[in-house]
């Protein structure tokens, strides 16, 4: 039986998106908007596009995943060439680098938006999004994107379980944000950093661990996994191989821990 809770959101979401009439969805391929994008296009169908970032901050599977599932959702997909390395604020890296992100890329998927005809920005925000410092939302509030699940009441319990009753192929899969966030603030945004580390996190994730992140932390890396995955990637042949791996990109010292969240 379907939980009654979890239908009323739906419902809700469903009207939310239909009284906008039209909406572009910043879509990033994740578990988050890939619903955001499947609930718009059920309701609004034509009247409904899909904008990804392509740029050297965001890993390339992640554009991979967007096409797919925009291709899936049979939803126009267009892809803005981001030059996010070209705003000072965001390669210095200080604490609010997202604002200075967001706003840049918010700013230019409306008038991608206005130029194909579409009158509303979405993003795939959620509750539990409001509990972290994210000042990536401010500007999203100040430029007037929407944040339909979070005016839903979704939390991420939710959009997963949701998701898989709609059977959308993302319900189980792990966040991957942008690349810069395994940079510690403080620390300049470079792109051979980024490089080195969509590098590592590749390997390590053709290894068959799917849910994990490598930390720049000048030429140590530190990658965090689950506590459920620790012993697996001790293993010494995949130890052993890993650390080679991380070694040759340049790492001098490499770490294991688990992750917070």
């Amino acid at each position: 039986m379907q939980d009654a809770d979890l239908i009323r959101k739906q419902d809700i979401l469903a009207e939310k998106l239909k009284d906008m009439g039209s909406v572009a969805v910043a879509f990033s391929g994740g578990v988050d908007s890939s619903l955001l994008l499947k609930m718009a296009h059920d309701v609004l169908h034509d009247n409904v596009i899909a904008i990804t970032a392509c740029s050297v901050i965001h890993p390339q599977q992640e554009l991979i995943d967007a096409k797919r599932i925009a291709r899936e959702l049979n939803v126009r997909h267009i892809l803005f060439s981001a030059k996010e390395m070209s705003i000072p604020e965001f390669v210095m890296n200080r604490r609010d680098r997202c604002y200075h992100c967001k706003r840049y890329l918010f700013s230019s998927f409306f008038e991608i938006a206005r130029k194909h005809g579409i009158v509303h920005l979405v993003h795939g925000a959620n509750m539990d999004d409001l509990d972290d410092y994210r000042p990536g939302m401010q500007a999203a509030v100040e430029l007037g994107v929407v944040a339909p699940l979070i005016d839903a009441c979704f939390y991420k319990t939710d959009i997963r379980a949701l998701s898989k009753m709609l059977n959308l192929s993302t319900w189980a899969k792990p966040a991957r944000p942008c690349l810069s966030t395994r940079i510690p603030y403080g620390t300049p945004i470079t792109v051979e950093k980024l490089r080195l580390i969509e590098e590592a996190e590749t390997f390590i994730m053709n290894l068959g661990f799917n849910d994990l992140r490598v930390r720049y932390l000048d030429h140590q890396a530190r990658i965090e996994i689950n506590r459920t995955r620790l012993k697996d990637i001790r293993d010494p042949e995949i130890y052993d191989c890993i650390m080679e791996k991380l070694h040759s990109l340049g790492f001098k010292d490499v770490v294991i821990s688990v992750r917070s969240k």
